[in-house]
């Protein structure tokens, strides 16, 4: 019975990761796909002008974290049509 107990608490955390709100610009890192296809989902999504001033101010100024993982792969899989 333990053993179920602890194989929900394991499976909670990738969700829970997958909600957290990142920097758009560690967000587009962390993501598996390659950047010009995410790039070009963040033109089509009209969040590339923000993706480009959090590249150039990553690192030289505190960003407000402004996107969840599950709404990059939505942006991403809607470009793609999958």
């Amino acid at each position: 019975m333990t053993k179920k107990k602890s194989e929900k608490n394991s499976n909670k955390t990738p969700a829970k990761a997958a909600k957290e709100k990142l920097i758009l610009f560690e967000a587009v890192q962390q993501h598996p796909e390659e950047n010009f296809v995410i790039v070009g989902a963040l033109s089509k999504a009209g969040l590339l002008q923000q993706y480009r001033t959090e590249e150039a101010e990553y690192g030289i100024e505190d960003l407000t974290p402004s996107i969840t993982m599950d709404e990059l792969n939505k942006i991403v899989k809607d470009f793609l049509g999958a």
